[in-house]
């Protein structure tokens, strides 16, 4: 491009020789003003470039970010339901134990559901679900290369909703662990009951002796109300889950 200008400033010149009117001085001066002008147009044009590809590296990076959170959150997505599924068994134990205790109806539960329904009823789940390249982004900055502002809203939503739920989280395993678990620990033998040791009459009798126990429904209904907050707030995170995988759906054109 620059050889192109060149060579018709190069012809204006010439002609200049050929004419009567032309100065040594004017010469000079149009070759100046036609060095400088081709310095000028040189720059732009190696500005526009330059500009031009770090746009287009810019973009290709961009696109490579929202992929790999696309698989992130598409991976968090399956690890949130699996905590969700767990609570919902936890729930299912903590209720029907509840019903037992207040009504005196027997759980009539086989031998080999005994050791699976106390698990439910002392467990505990954690969304531990890894975020390398948001948490990377998020600490430095980098959310701004994501030039969508609608997918850099629903990031900063999920990083606070899911501090809400480890929150929530934390606080329901503490309750599980050193509240739950010592009590039932006092009135079963656990190991016991993880061999499949214990049959389903001796199983409701030691229900029955604990009835008179205060503590025994309380704890009961503790446990009701953690899991039923846990849960809950898992299903706001996994609401803003599957917004944030809409918005990277559309923009990456995944159908």
């Amino acid at each position: 491009m620059l050889k192109f200008f060149r060579k018709i400033r190069q012809n204006l010149l010439m002609g200049n020789k050929t004419g009567k009117a032309a100065w040594p001085v004017g010469k000079y001066l149009k070759y100046a003003i036609g060095e400088i002008v081709l310095v000028v147009i040189g720059i732009l044009i190696a500005l526009g470039v330059n500009n031009w590809n770090e746009e287009r590296i810019g973009r290709n990076q961009e696109k490579k970010i929202l992929k790999d959170l696309y698989q992130e959150f598409d991976a968090a997505a399956i690890e949130l339901q699996a905590d969700l599924t767990a609570r919902e068994r936890y729930l299912r134990a903590a209720k029907a134990l509840q019903h037992h205790h207040l009504t005196n109806e027997p759980l009539n539960l086989p031998g080999d559901s005994i050791k699976s329904f106390m698990r439910d009823l002392l467990s505990t789940r954690f969304y531990s679900t890894a975020h390398p390249i948001l948490d990377d982004l998020s600490a430095s900055g980098g959310l701004e290369l994501i030039q969508s502002d609608s997918i850099r809203l629903v990031l900063g939503i999920y990083l606070e909703e899911r501090n809400r739920y480890t929150s929530v989280e934390e606080r329901e395993g503490s309750f599980t662990y050193e509240q739950i678990v010592p009590f039932f620990s006092k009135a079963f033998n656990l190991s016991y009951i993880e061999n499949d040791l214990m049959g389903s009459q001796e199983f409701e009798q030691k229900l029955m002796d604990m009835r008179a126990n205060n503590q025994f429904g309380s704890l009961i209904q503790f446990r009701i109300n953690r899991v039923t907050i846990a849960r809950n707030y898992g299903d706001r995170v996994m609401t803003v889950i599957q917004s944030v995988l809409s918005h990277l759906e559309k923009e990456l054109n995944i159908r």
